[in-house]
């Protein structure tokens, strides 16, 4: 038995399936497309959607040999932390932060420290410290 798919079946499959992957690929590429916003304490740190920055956490010191600033952000369990991770890992070498090591960015004058330490709620808290060499 032969089955024949009528033409405009076939473009309506197509589409459909289309849709699929495109819906299935875009919460993995939303931060890419640019669904993020900027730290209130670093100003050119980009922070993904659904990560809430925590104001009351952060601070700012200006010194004569450089800036110290550190800000905190809370990744919710919904949230995959390796996602946020690999964010961050593309993200910061095109803003001219050089990756170090697993943590440590430089960028001029200043290291980026980012340490990610669980929550009991199984979320994550993302520390960044910015301070001069």
């Amino acid at each position: 038995m032969t089955y024949v798919l009528y033409p405009t079946f076939r473009i309506i499959l197509a589409a459909l399936t289309f849709c699929m992957i495109m819906a299935a690929t875009h919460a993995t590429t939303a931060w890419a497309d640019g669904e993020f916003y900027y730290s209130a304490m670093i100003s050119d740190l980009p922070i993904p959607t659904g990560i809430d920055e925590l104001a009351d956490q952060g601070y700012i010191l200006d010194k004569p040999e450089g800036r110290i600033v550190s800000t905190t952000l809370f990744c919710p369990p919904a949230e995959k932390i390796d996602q946020v991770i690999s964010f961050y890992n593309e993200t910061l070498p095109q803003m001219g932060w050089i990756r170090s090591r697993d943590g440590l960015y430089i960028r001029e004058q200043e290291h980026l420290r980012i340490k990610v330490t669980k929550t009991p709620d199984s979320g994550h808290l993302i520390d960044f410290v910015i301070t001069p060499n």
